[in-house]
């Protein structure tokens, strides 16, 4: 569940879409982070993030310099869990601008304690060890459920004692199942009390009798063998575990389909109507990683782009060149560039892409949506698309030039034969004379030996 939800939330990674006015420090930028994101698996990093917040209820995301990266911005984001950052020897009412591992001031945080070594590392003496981080160099990302609380709970808390239920009913239901197998069959009496006379035929009470394939054989007098039937699981099982995992999943707001991964007793509508809020309470996931997450790493690789000599000024320098004297307020001075930017997501499959393809087109038709905005949905660039679909209609359009002039010159040369064999008609039946047969000749291009081929061939 945990898993479904962080790689539902993330996916493959946003994708970062600028608006400067300049197209050449839009793609450069776009270009030189993405090759950033992939050097540091920035994307894979975000997926683990989001399953430490849903487990842990946070995730500390540490600015470190990595000099091992293949790009010019050695920028690198540490994941820290939640138990490294603490506070050694921290013990509750220690001062009021203190929680464990945080120091605050005015109510907001100024320095993490980050451990050398966790806690549970097989060093302990590590975990005495701290460094203090800087709230400039840290992004801590918790739900955030009352004022003033300062350390995330796990996401998944009210679902814990659930969680045992589950495993406890489902042990049980297994040991009573495996109980029931072991017995191959049993061996059961309604005789009274025996004589004396009838200890030899007596089978005492839990007593193992190794029975052999295919043989046949005589019980004692009074005894009956049968098959031990199973009880467990029964029918309720199911119900009880589709039920517990409902309540489960609906701490992360999960539909109950999706939790157990088994939509058979769904038809399409209801299964629609149950994403709704799952998609809803992504989309609310996803604004807050833009905020408190993805905008700082941004600032983060810009501010050391912009320090490298003859990587991002040069851009900018280009950039100012192209205005040619246009408005280039947004540029600001080097070292300070105003960068417009949004982030696009990967967007939700649809289990019927053709029905959201009708609307989409309906939309854009009425003028209630932009191409642009529908290609950022998409998690497409709008200028790429739109350059590309240039470029193909383009081609279609010589294409469809070129095969009409064919078919014309076809049609032509389909004329002039048919033209031709009415000519040869003519002067073989002796309607046309010779000479004139000649000029005509000459008239469509024939040289004098193929007229002259062609007079000796059909004279009359």
């Amino acid at each position: 569940i945990c898993l479904t939800l962080s790689n539902d939330t993330v996916s493959t990674g946003p994708s970062l879409q600028i608006n400067t006015p300049s197209k050449y420090l839009r793609k450069f930028i776009e270009r030189e982070w993405k090759s950033w994101c992939k050097a540091t698996k920035l994307h894979k990093k975000l997926r683990t993030a989001k399953l430490s917040k849903t487990i842990d209820g946070e995730i500390f995301m540490m600015r470190v310099t990595n000099r091992r990266l293949p790009t010019p911005v050695q920028l690198d984001v540490r994941l820290l869990e939640a138990d490294q950052v603490s506070t050694p020897g921290f013990m509750d009412g220690m001062g009021p601008d203190q929680v464990d591992g945080i120091i605050f001031e005015n109510n907001q945080p100024v320095t993490y304690h980050v451990l050398k070594g966790h806690p549970g590392d097989r060093w302990p003496h590590l975990a005495w060890a701290k460094d203090d981080v800087d709230v400039d160099d840290m992004i801590h990302m918790f739900r955030m459920e009352r004022p003033g609380q300062a350390r995330g709970i796990p996401e998944i808390t009210p679902a814990l004692p659930l969680f045992a239920f589950l495993r406890r009913y489902t042990l049980a239901v297994i040991l009573a199942a495996e109980i029931a197998a072991d017995f191959a069959a049993v061996v059961k009496t309604a005789a009274s009390a025996y004589d004396e006379d009838d200890l030899d035929d007596e089978i005492a009470a839990y007593d193992k009798i190794k029975i052999q394939r295919g043989m046949m054989t005589a019980l004692p007098r009074g005894y009956e063998m049968q098959q031990f039937r199973p009880e467990q699981p029964t029918t309720t099982y199911e119900v009880f575990r589709n039920a517990i995992l409902q309540e489960i999943a609906r701490c992360v707001h999960m539909p109950a389909n999706k939790a157990r991964a088994d939509s058979s007793a769904y038809n399409y509508s209801s299964g629609r109507l149950d994403h709704q809020t799952y998609y809803e309470s992504i989309a609310i996931e996803r604004s807050e990683w833009e905020v408190e997450c993805l905008d700082r790493i941004f600032a983060w690789w810009l501010d050391e782009a912009l320090m490298l000599p003859g990587y991002l000024d040069s851009a900018i320098e280009r950039a100012i060149r192209e205005a040619n004297g246009e408005d280039t307020d947004w540029i600001g001075e080097l070292g300070q560039l105003q960068v417009e930017h949004e982030w696009r997501w990967p967007p939700h499959r649809d289990v019927d892409p053709s029905e959201l393809a009708d609307v989409n087109i309906a939309l854009i038709a009425a003028k209630l949506k932009t191409r642009r905005q529908y290609w950022i949905e998409q998690n497409l660039d709008p200028e790429t698309m739109e350059a590309e679909i240039a470029q193909e209609t383009s081609t279609d359009a010589a294409a469809e030039s070129t095969s009409t002039a064919n078919a014309k010159n076809r049609k032509l040369d389909m004329t002039a034969l048919r033209k031709l064999d009415r000519a040869i008609d003519c002067f073989a039946k002796g309607d046309w004379s010779r000479s004139r047969f000649s000029v005509y000749l000459r008239k469509v291009g024939f040289t004098r030996e193929q007229i002259r081929g062609l007079l000796e061939t059909h004279a009359a």
